[in-house]
């Protein structure tokens, strides 16, 4: 419950996620008379929170902006997780009334806001597999996610990734057994993330782990770069290739940007030396690459798409480079079963995720025949150009959780 008063009028406004507020996800917990409060907007609730925490509040409401049916409700979402004060998302109604009265001179409004959370330990399901051979300094991490949501099967997000990474393990296994297929001088290691839906809470304990980590091999400095394959085989599809010119400059580790935007150019040469389609996907921060590209090492990966909509034009291309009939449903979104119950088998475009698996083995295998990677990833001249060009590079960091929900919270 939460007091409240306008000209000593108490209102006491119920937790109720139709009608009243609820409280956010990873809200810290405090008891304070003098909380602020924003309206919905176009910064993601995740950045309202560290803004919030940059200036010191005591507490945060923030309200839905009743622009449409569905934002009138308190929006269940959440905000940073290291968030320390109490974070509550109010219905329009409540947050509107509210808000009128605390700008009106002559209101007096008051809210108390009283939280009690505790924070306990919950498991992580990550599952991390390398071959016996290779420089375990030097190793190439391969990751899918290996949860879905409540609402599917998840075959689609993340099974196509997750089978993509299968497969490359395996085959790499069992070509190291014979003669005539040499080793790779790189440790591979295979990893299948658990909740990524969550917020990437797999793929950044990892990272987390791998930070403080004293083993050979397991220290992040030792990881050369991360390919990370989610939703291979989405029915209305694209061919996207991670953009690694879209990495956000000002945020991004200047290391991992030259070879991010390398790697995007090799995935593209197979595809125009294949004579396949394909479309340069932006990288939005929503899958676990974004924990690595926060420690500065470098990514790359693909996807088959996921909300955006398939245009003619689009379509178009697509039938001219597969074949009449294969490139999907204009106005369509490329995956028209994400989060929901029909993201099984069925939900698969075969054509499109053999294609993918089949340029995931080439990349792998191109890396792992090179003869000098580190250098080859992390060129000095290129990232020392970079951030002489970057002198008043933002002094916040890329934050994988900031980027994660950018596009999921607004």
């Amino acid at each position: 419950m939460i007091p409240s008063c306008i000209n000593d009028i108490e209102n006491n406004l119920t937790y109720d996620f139709k009608k009243n507020f609820i409280s956010l996800t990873y809200s810290g917990s405090s008891g304070f008379l003098n909380p602020i409060r924003v309206k919905r907007g176009i910064c993601t609730y995740t950045e309202k929170s560290l803004l919030a925490a940059k200036y010191g509040v005591a507490g945060l409401l923030i309200y839905n902006d009743g622009s449409t049916p569905e934002r009138y409700p308190a929006a269940s979402v959440r905000v940073h997780p290291d968030t320390t004060f109490p974070a509550l998302s109010l219905s329009y109604q409540a947050g509107a009334n509210l808000m009128n009265a605390a700008v009106n001179l002559i209101t007096n409004a008051c809210v108390r806001i009283i939280i009690s959370t505790t924070k306990f330990p919950s498991p992580v399901g990550n599952i991390c597999a390398h071959t016996v051979t290779g420089d375990a300094t030097q190793t190439i991490v391969i990751g899918s996610h290996s949860d879905s949501v409540p609402a599917g099967p998840g075959i689609n997000d993340d099974g196509s990734g997750s089978a993509t990474n299968l497969a490359l393990a395996t085959n790499l296994a069992r070509l190291f057994q014979s003669s005539s297929y040499l080793p790779y001088k790189y440790r591979v290691k295979s990893c299948w993330w658990s909740a990524e839906e969550v917020g990437l809470v797999g793929s950044d304990y990892h990272v987390s782990q791998a930070n403080h980590s004293t083993t050979e091999g397991e220290h992040f400095s030792d990881y050369l770069v991360n390919l990370n394959y989610d939703m291979l085989g989405s029915s209305s599809f694209q061919i996207g290739i991670y953009d690694g010119n879209s990495a956000n400059f000002s945020t991004t580790p200047s290391k991992a940007i030259p070879s991010s935007i390398r790697l995007t150019h090799l995935f593209r040469d197979w595809f125009i030396r294949q004579n396949l389609p394909y479309n340069i996907s932006e990288l939005g921060g929503g899958s676990d690459y974004a924990s690595f590209l926060a420690a500065g090492i470098v990514i790359s990966g693909l996807n088959a798409g996921v909300n955006d909509v398939k245009t003619k034009e689009q379509r178009d291309y697509y039938d001219r480079m597969l074949g009449q009939g294969k490139g999907g449903i204009a106005a369509m979104t490329y995956n028209p079963c994400y989060y929901n119950f029909c993201d099984s088998l069925a939900n698969i475009n075969l054509l499109v995720h053999y294609k993918l698996t089949q340029v995931a083995a080439y990349l792998l295998e191109y890396l792992g025949r090179h003869d000098d990677l580190r250098p080859y990833l992390y060129p000095q001249s290129e990232i020392q150009q970079l951030e002489r060009l970057l002198l008043h590079k933002s002094t916040r960091k890329y934050n994988a959780q900031t980027e994660f929900y950018k596009k999921t919270d607004l």
